[in-house]
């Protein structure tokens, strides 16, 4: 998840599609084709902090989604810490 540009926080729903008719979506659209769709801004000034503590990861989101005119936008900060051990044998 580190390597998409969006926040977990963010997501409202994953569809997945498997199988030969994803061909619409392009060539590289061989077996299947994941779509990610975030949660909607509705225009109006809005903040939500959302954070997750548990088994040595905890996560903290701050996000701000306003309106500007005709434009909507979303602005998602976010802090990770990490300090499972993972055991290689």
């Amino acid at each position: 998840w580190s390597e998409l540009p969006l926040a977990i926080a963010d997501i409202e729903r994953i569809e997945i599609t498997r199988g030969l008719n994803v061909a619409s979506y392009g060539a590289n659209a061989f077996q299947g084709t994941i779509n990610i769709i975030t949660q909607i801004t509705d225009g109006l000034s809005n903040n939500r902090i959302t954070s997750t503590h548990g088994s040595g990861r905890n996560e903290v989101f701050y996000t701000h989604s306003a309106k500007l005119n005709k434009l909507d936008y979303r602005f998602t900060a976010g802090y990770k810490q990490d300090s499972s051990i993972i055991h290689a044998r």
